[in-house]
């Protein structure tokens, strides 16, 4: 085997943007100006705080993550108006954030592709429980349009997050029936316009073995592996916690992972744990949930309170978003040579995902490689790919981060 002397420009193209992964969980909080909610972001083990935005009387509201990973969306509201919004955009990293033209009365957003929302707009004028539209627009406000064509209704603890699954093209929803309780979760595929799933009410032990069956269901979201579904459940007189299901609409399986008052889970990149907000009290529809941010395993096992000792944001948080920043063109630290054909190797972070490209006309980058899409395990700091044909035509090839 022999180290390749790689050429200038093959150099320039591999190592162009050198970037430093990470994961990390945004979330929103008010701490600093009461009412008033900023994004923040911290490492997953409540290390490294920094504050992204800094808008006194506005709110930076449910932020959703660009399938390319350098943008968030995220619904901008006035104290004056603390259940609708409008939509803006911004770089993952921070920065200047301009409004979708036309997408108004907002709740909250999720990305359909990298030019493409999907968001929840309020029909009704005012109270927490509110009947809400589920529509899609570009992000430069063209091709606005209502993509169900029923309305849901729903209190604003439970309608405030609901999780578009682009793998599938399935969205996850809550919808109290006929404008009141129980609220139940529903799915349906975006191209069909229409509601294909109701899932089930589930019971759960409360205390010895009585059985409770739970009230309201919200707050929906598939695990990144697609097997597992997480969501919050009133088990009567607001105790709203947290629980994993199978997807598949099974109630046997679930199980509790949180005591009381969760809200807005969130997957960790390897479906192995999860965080939500943990309030201290419940709103009961009034308002949303905010406490502190919490991570919990998928199975099981002790809470770790994130945000509970940080002075700035202690006690008003909401809305995790575990991200990762790897989003770049990564350096490949070695490119070798063997009758296996042409290995790449790369410094990558615990849960990072890379992408390996390629191009024979320094022109248009392909991911057309067979399991050129990897991801670090646990523990994992350097990935290796080989490339079993890499003459055929001569390729140049580069890593990039690919955020969830």
């Amino acid at each position: 085997m022999k180290t390749l002397r790689t050429p200038a420009l093959m150099l320039s193209l591999l190592a162009a943007h050198p970037a430093h992964a990470e994961l990390r969980i945004m979330f929103c909080s008010d701490k600093a100006v009461m009412g008033s909610f900023d994004l923040f972001t911290i490492k997953p083990d409540g290390t490294d705080l920094r504050q992204l935005t800094a808008t006194p009387a506005i709110s930076e509201w449910a932020p959703a993550l660009s399938p390319d990973g350098t943008r968030l969306a995220f619904v901008h509201r006035s104290t004056a108006s603390p259940y609708t919004g409008t939509l803006q955009l911004m770089p993952v990293a921070g920065g200047t954030a301009p409004a979708v033209p036309g997408a108004t009365t907002v709740l909250c957003v999720q990305w359909q592709d990298t030019s493409t929302l999907v968001y929840m707009k309020r029909i009704n004028t005012s109270g927490s429980i509110g009947t809400w539209q589920l529509r899609r627009i570009k992000t430069d406000g063209t091709g606005d349009a209502l993509i169900y064509s029923t309305t849901f209704d729903c209190f604003v603890t439970g309608c405030d997050s609901f999780h578009l699954d682009r793998s599938t093209g399935r969205v996850y929803i809550s919808d109290l029936v006929n404008g009141s309780q129980p609220a139940t979760m529903l799915s349906g595929l975006l191209s069909a316009s229409a509601t294909d799933t109701t899932f089930t009410r589930c019971t759960d032990v409360d205390q010895g073995a009585t059985q409770a069956q739970l009230v309201d269901h919200y707050d929906p979201v598939v695990s990144p592996d697609g097997t597992k579904l997480a969501h919050c459940a009133d088990h009567g007189s607001g105790r709203h916690r947290l629980y994993v299901r199978p997807l598949g609409n099974d109630c046997t399986m679930q199980i509790r992972l949180s005591d009381t008052f969760c809200g807005d889970p969130d997957w960790s990149w390897d479906s192995s744990w999860i965080a939500f907000t943990r309030a201290t009290a419940s709103s009961f529809g009034s308002s949303p949930y905010i406490g502190n941010i919490h991570t919990v395993g998928a199975t099981g096992g002790a809470l770790v309170n994130l945000t509970g000792t940080l002075t700035t944001v202690s006690g008003r948080c909401a809305h995790p978003l575990v991200y990762s920043t790897a989003c770049e063109a990564v350096d490949i630290s070695s490119v070798t040579k063997s009758a296996a054909g042409t290995t790449l190797s790369w410094p990558a972070v615990p849960g990072g995902r890379y992408q390996v490209q390629y191009t024979t006309n320094l022109s248009q980058w392909l991911e057309d490689l067979p399991n050129s899409l990897l991801t670090a395990g646990t523990g994992v700091t350097s990935l290796n790919f080989t490339d079993s044909a890499p003459d055929s035509p001569r390729k140049f090839y580069r890593v990039r981060g690919v955020c969830p």
